[in-house]
């Protein structure tokens, strides 16, 4: 069963931000990423990396590279089989 993928409202701006500038292939990236995690949200590319800490609701947040600068960070609910994008600029809070 795959995942339902969800995005927070920072998150869709994040990505309005990569298509003003015209950065295809980060948009590339996350678009590979969103195939990945709808399927297995834990494995694939983008060296995923399970998050220390728990958001508010005790989900698991976990993190992948797009590139040096730039991260894809979303959350995980694994009873309703559904992903947060989360954030998809920066590293974590780093805007």
């Amino acid at each position: 069963m795959n995942y339902i993928i969800s995005f927070k409202k920072s998150a869709k701006a994040d990505i309005e931000e990569y298509l003003k500038s015209g950065q295809k292939i980060l948009l590339k990236k996350i678009d590979e990423f969103l195939d990945e995690i709808e399927i297995s949200p834990r494995t694939g590319t983008g060296k995923p990396e399970h998050l220390k800490y728990l958001d508010e609701t005790g989900e698991e947040t976990w993190s992948r590279r797009i590139n040096k600068k730039h991260r894809f960070i979303y959350s995980i609910d694994e009873e309703n089989k559904t992903v947060e994008v989360l954030s998809v600029w920066g590293h974590y809070k780093d805007k």
